[in-house]
């Protein structure tokens, strides 16, 4: 919710586009407004045993930074 408070007009005027991934496992959509890009991916199912620990979700290019675990990602190289 923090970052939902300091991105407001990411959450109130951004676009919102789903998008296509190779694994039926996982929900993703991007949310965009002006030079703010938000990628948001997550289970849609409980998967036993890290099933899907060696998902591999490719990214549009860009700069990333996973807001969760404060780690960032160079350009293209998030997964």
């Amino acid at each position: 919710l923090s970052h939902r408070a300091t991105h407001s007009g990411l959450y109130a005027h951004g676009s919102y586009q789903p998008l296509t991934l190779q694994t039926p496992n996982f929900l993703a959509f991007e949310r965009a407004h002006g030079d703010e890009r938000l990628i948001v991916v997550v289970p849609i199912r409980t998967m036993d045993n890290g099933e899907w620990r060696d998902t591999v979700i490719t990214l549009p290019e860009g700069n990333y930074h996973d807001v969760l675990s404060d780690r960032s990602a160079p350009t293209g190289a998030a997964t």
